[in-house]
């Protein structure tokens, strides 16, 4: 069975060769997951960074955004891989509108590559990704984030549940709303699976979600609160990206 799936691997491969999700150019040397031209144009997150949600900090002295200083999460505690910058700003938008699917292979290794250690400390029972709603879906082909839970779920043998929760209501964009606006339009977006629930509680105490981008948290924080409201205990999160931290 190995042998066939290298075979097919191998097929699929001269079909339709890799992208690199940096140069956009067909990977270089084949069977890489980023060109070696482009190790050196992507850096992770490193200190000093939000205790809280992880995102890159301007003050060496804060320990918290000023974000998180301002409002209570109902997740514990997360952290994006890279910067929401030129390079993966472009990454990211190929991944969720060009058909770039293939991008969620390289970004889950790098979470492990990277944040292997903070996963391990997290031990999460389940891997949630952040659903979209089905005529998003339709219009995309997938979605996104589910595409990243199937590669973190490859690498670090967690179980990853497409279908625990669904996006009921079709949401505005978040990107062209503010703060205030971004939670009111999540206020009640998404629903628990009932076939999840044993006496009205999920099986799992420790929840990690996954997305692509974390900015102002408002999506990561209703799929949160309604999990803590139906049992889960800890709710941590990993993404892609980032935003900047004051």
């Amino acid at each position: 069975m190995i042998q066939i799936k290298k075979y097919v691997r191998a097929a699929v491969d001269c079909l339709y060769p890799r992208r690199c999700p940096i140069c956009h150019d067909i990977v270089m040397p084949k069977g890489s997951l980023l060109c070696t031209g482009c190790r050196q144009a992507v850096k992770p997150i490193e200190e000093p960074r939000c205790k809280s949600c992880g995102k890159k900090l301007m003050n060496e002295q804060s320990e918290f955004c000023l974000d998180c200083t301002q409002k209570t999460h109902h997740f514990d505690q997360g952290l994006g891989i890279f910067s929401y910058e030129t390079i993966m700003k472009e990454s990211i938008l190929k991944f969720k509108y060009d058909g770039r699917r293939e991008y969620a292979h390289y970004y889950a290794w790098a979470m492990v590559h990277y944040e292997g250690r903070q996963l391990k400390l997290w031990k999460p029972d389940v891997i949630l990704p952040v659903p979209v709603h089905k005529k998003r879906r339709k219009k995309r082909g997938y979605n996104q984030a589910e595409e990243l839970g199937k590669w973190l779920e490859h690498y670090t043998g967690i179980p990853m549940r497409a279908d625990a929760v669904f996006r009921v209501v079709e949401t505005a964009p978040q990107k062209k709303l503010d703060p205030a606006e971004r939670r009111r339009n999540l206020g009640k977006a998404f629903m628990i699976n009932p076939l999840y629930l044993r006496d009205n509680r999920l099986p799992w105490k420790t929840v990690l979600i996954v997305d692509d981008i974390y900015t102002t948290g408002s999506t990561i924080d209703n799929i949160s609160k309604i999990l803590k409201k139906n049992g889960v205990r800890k709710v941590y999160f990993m993404t892609i990206c980032g935003g900047k931290g004051l």
